[in-house]
């Protein structure tokens, strides 16, 4: 009876082995951005759920109970960070009670630790009637694509400590989508060139990080604070300082109503552009690489 006991433990733990070599790592990604990036580390080793879809204000993402299967099923979580996701982020993870994905376990990512320099932190005191204010800075890094490259490197590194059995594999992803890209900035950053220096206004402070990259300039904010509606007012100003710079352009990311985009751009003798902040605004853009592809073509198109 012993044996035949042994025998089946035995067996059991082999099985038990040989299923988890080749099972999935379930994981979660807050933003279609992080996700896109993800698949692209994670291959066929890791499947990925991604929370927002493309057409979505990240800030304002619901809180859906149904989302909470997701979540409690699975080994790891990577977000964006800078407080981006604050609003209904930890309302899930609380939902969730998932012990995998609780602060500080090696299954959480905050991809924004990859970073090498963040824009716009503010200084001094801050207040809600500044507006929706990044205490930690402009939390849309990823529309520089050298900033999602660093994010591919370390999801990399972070989930091979997670699954060392795949750890390289999940380098050599990493550095094939290293490699894509790199070939394609070259070409992103010959087709912006003509354009350096350029002013544009946009709706919200989304773009920084693109601008950075791409010399672009803002001449200002439809928003009149962040994540507060314009004013008559701050609209009129606008429309003057765009007349005196001879600003033609005006950004508008996705999710945001342009009607007063509009209105303002017809008083400004200008052009409004709208642009997708996320991979999956838009049919056929739904990698990384694609997604950067439109980007720019949306820019360059708009500022000729």
């Amino acid at each position: 009876m012993r044996k035949r006991l042994a025998w089946i433990l035995t067996w059991a733990a082999v099985l038990w082995l040989v299923s988890s070599a080749g099972a999935q790592i379930k994981a979660v990604a807050t933003l279609p951005d992080l996700g896109v990036i993800l698949k692209a580390v994670g291959g066929d080793r890791v499947r990925v759920h991604t929370v927002a879809r493309g057409d979505q204000d990240p800030h304002y993402v619901p809180a859906k109970p149904s989302l909470l299967r997701k979540f409690r099923g699975a080994r790891f979580l990577v977000y964006n960070g800078m407080e981006l996701e604050i609003g209904w982020l930890p309302l899930l993870l609380q939902g969730a009670r998932n012990p995998r994905l609780r602060s500080g376990s090696p299954g959480v990512f905050n991809a924004s630790s990859s970073l090498r320099r963040v824009l716009e932190v503010p200084a001094g005191q801050l207040s809600r009637a500044q507006g929706d204010i990044h205490p930690e800075g402009n939390p849309h890094y990823t529309l520089d694509p050298r900033n999602g490259v660093r994010v591919a490197e370390a999801l990399a590194e972070r989930l091979g400590r997670l699954d060392a059995g795949g750890a390289g594999v999940y380098r050599a992803n990493a550095k094939a989508f290293a490699d894509r890209l790199s070939g394609k900035i070259k070409g992103w950053e010959e087709r912006l060139a003509p354009y350096r220096g350029r002013e544009v206004v946009t709706y919200h402070r989304v773009w920084s990080y693109f601008f950075d990259w791409a010399g672009l300039q803002s001449a200002g904010e439809i928003e009149e604070k962040p994540g507060i509606p314009a004013s008559p007012i701050h609209v009129t100003r606008l429309v003057k300082r765009m007349r005196a710079r001879d600003v033609r352009t005006v950004f508008v990311v996705n999710y945001a109503p342009p009607r007063i985009a509009r209105r303002l751009a017809k008083r400004a003798g200008a052009r409004v552009v709208i642009l997708p902040a996320q991979p999956g605004a838009e049919g056929g853009a739904e990698t990384y690489e694609a997604w950067m592809d439109s980007l720019v073509a949306k820019v360059t198109g708009g500022l000729k």
